[in-house]
Formats: C-alpha cells, sequence, structure tokens
C-alpha cells in the first residue's frame, strides 16, 4: 500500500490504525477485537457514541493475561476514537487508581506527544 492508501485506512479502521502506529503484528483475535469496535449503527453492533442509539452501549471482553487487552482495547481503541471524535467523552474504569492513572497518562501521551498518532487523524 501506498503511505497515502495507508493514512486513508488508519482514519477509517482502528485495525489499521493500530497497525500504522506500529503494531504490526497483531494477533488473529485481536484483529477480532477490532473488528468488534468498529463504530456502526447496528443493534448488534458495540458503539459508544451516542448518534449510533441502535448500537450496544457495553462490551464485555474476557481474555487471559498477556493477550494486549490493555493495548488494544484501553489505549489504542480511546486514542482512536479522541481523533475521530474530539468532544467524546470516555470513562476509564480499571482495578486499581493506579492502573487507571497508568492507561490515562498512556492515552494523554499519545495524544499530546506521539507523531505517528496525529498523522493519520489529522
Amino acid at each position: 500500500l501506498s503511505p497515502e492508501q495507508r493514512l486513508t485506512l488508519a482514519r477509517s479502521n482502528l485495525q489499521y490504525f493500530a497497525r500504522y502506529l506500529g503494531y504490526l503484528n497483531t494477533a488473529p483475535f485481536q484483529d477480532e477485537w477490532y473488528d468488534l469496535l468498529q463504530p456502526t449503527n447496528d443493534p448488534k453492533h458495540f458503539s459508544p457514541l451516542q448518534w449510533h442509539p441502535m448500537a450496544l452501549k457495553n462490551f464485555h471482553l474476557e481474555a487471559p493475561r498477556k493477550h494486549a487487552k490493555s493495548e488494544c482495547l484501553s489505549i489504542n481503541y480511546p486514542s482512536w476514537l479522541i481523533g475521530k471524535y474530539p468532544d467524546i467523552h470516555i470513562l476509564t474504569v480499571s482495578k486499581t487508581d493506579d492502573l487507571a492513572n497508568a492507561t490515562v497518562s498512556a492515552i494523554k501521551t499519545r495524544v499530546e506527544s506521539d507523531r505517528r498518532y496525529r498523522r493519520p487523524l489529522s
């Protein structure tokens, strides 16, 4: 793919966004997670966006430790949503305050400082 094609895909597709940021070797199950998180107005599909009123508003995922759940769902996904929908409000809930703060800090650092992040979403 050309650099422009990669940018276009990263803007519109969460899986390609993660790959654009350098996560090239996503596992097939992670690709399935990203597919589940693509915002649509399908009543069987998850979307946190209020302008998708028919979509599911709750998402629950169980997977073993060390399968990149936090990176995929708590960092990549909110970062992508913030880039696409700057006025969105996201609540981060974790087992401990320290873990929640670390997650928010990772998102904030990416949004404010990572040049790879800004290019596909500008």
